[in-house]
């Protein structure tokens, strides 16, 4: 397992970039889960919701569970979304987590950005 760490700028330039620490497993193994830490403050953030994903081989359906919740519904939503978009494209479990608030309409850049750092490294 690699792990990598980077920054994020919004889209828009006007917030704060977000850091990334993402590991990631050797090859094409499908049992080890890709996990993913989210925050725009880097380490002086509260945990927030974190997520455990992981696909059905047999009918492509993803099932989750939470590992610990917050009561910012928008931020549990896009840390599901991530966690659901990340196992369905991999095929693999995964663990994603987003600390700290995270701008509503930078989101689906960080997607973005998140899911091409990881066909970057992944094809490496």
């Amino acid at each position: 397992m690699t792990t990598y760490k980077q920054q994020i700028s919004p889209a828009f330039g006007g917030g704060d970039a977000v850091d990334i620490c993402l590991t990631l497993p050797e090859g094409a193994a499908t049992r080890v889960p890709i996990t993913l830490f989210v925050s725009p403050n880097g380490v002086n953030e509260a945990f927030g919701p974190y997520i455990y994903a992981i696909p059905d081989p047999r009918t492509g359906s993803i099932y989750h569970t939470v590992l610990n919740g917050s009561d910012d519904m928008d931020q549990m939503e896009l840390t599901k979304r991530l966690a659901t978009i990340i196992s369905k494209k991999y095929r693999v479990p995964s663990y994603v987590s987003i600390s700290g608030k995270i701008d509503v309409y930078d989101s689906i850049h960080y997607i973005k950005a998140i899911v091409d750092l990881i066909d970057e490294k992944r094809s490496v």
